[in-house]
């Protein structure tokens, strides 16, 4: 008997589109070739400071706060965000590119939004400075810079680099930052980039032919869902101490948990993920509630 894998949910969450909205399959900003094709670039997130001078290590950990909390267009027109309600997305901890999970929008749209980041730690929706003409791409940029923004003040999430504090040396009470999409970054500003290419790590089934073989019971809870993390490394490999249960769940249940892959995910094997045709480490999430006994 067979080894069933315990993760059922696909890589992305529902609300979240795969389809990569490009005008052509190969692009400077998206492609599936490695390695890539010459002159390829990633779609870039930009951020400067008006009217000051600020370190362009502070504006590139706001950049990569920002992209890295874009969630897709459709999914924007589709919910009502808060931070708190974020689902997770595909993450390559380690890695300073952004995720192109979520990529539903030509390479060619723009929007300049103004944010101010506040030192008694008040956020407010970011204004825009230039429009893209595309209200659907607006609404997703600007609710991407302002679920960084409560993330960084209001959260504490691993997830997210958005700086807690105003940057050191800076003595105001509010610093105005504006943030680009699509626009190549001038001398000082920081900058993010989506990766050009990318695969999420895949199960590919057991490491042994003949898995050890034992019995227990499905993971059984009352909750709506049961949202856990783990990394797989670039060897395709769990990481058992990475695991985190994003579901609020009771100390018992944890325990189950933990205890459920400590059993099975040695005998996991996933082909790695690629960020950029390199391998990379990979957040994956599941839904605990479809995981199955062994049989």
């Amino acid at each position: 008997m067979r080894l069933r894998t315990l993760f059922a949910l696909p890589l992305v969450p529902a609300v979240i589109s795969c389809s990569h909205a490009v005008r052509s399959a190969e692009t400077v900003y998206a492609s599936q070739s490695c390695p890539l094709p010459g002159g390829a670039r990633g779609y870039p997130v930009t951020v400067r400071a008006e009217g000051v001078s600020v370190s362009e290590q502070y504006l590139t950990q706001v950049a990569l706060a920002v992209g890295g909390t874009w969630r897709g267009v459709r999914a924007e027109q589709e919910l009502s965000v808060v931070a708190n309600d974020i689902p997770p997305t595909w993450r390559f901890p380690g890695s300073t590119l952004l995720s192109r999970a979520g990529w539903d929008f030509e390479p060619d749209q723009r929007e300049t939004l103004r944010m101010v980041l506040r030192r008694n730690g008040s956020v407010r929706m970011p204004e825009a400075v230039e429009e893209s003409g595309n209200s659907g791409f607006r609404r997703a940029a600007r609710f991407a810079t302002f679920n960084a923004m409560q993330s960084g003040v209001m959260l504490d999430r691993a997830r997210d680099t958005m700086p807690k504090e105003l940057p050191r040396g800076f003595v105001g009470d509010s610093l105005i930052l504006v943030i680009a999409w699509g626009q190549e970054p001038r001398a000082g500003e920081g900058v993010a980039r989506f990766a050009v290419q990318e695969k999420a790590a895949e199960g590919i089934g057991n490491r042994t032919a003949r898995p050890r073989t034992r019995m227990y019971e499905p993971i059984t809870t009352s909750a709506s869902s049961l949202l856990v993390t783990f990394v797989v490394d670039t060897l395709g490999r769990m990481d058992l101490d990475s695991f985190h249960a994003v579901s609020e769940a009771d100390e018992p249940l944890l325990t189950r948990l933990r205890a459920t892959l400590v059993q099975v995910g040695p005998q996991v094997a996933y082909r790695p993920a690629e960020l950029n045709c390199r391998r990379v480490a990979h957040v994956r999430d599941s839904d605990a509630r479809n995981w199955n006994g062994m049989r």
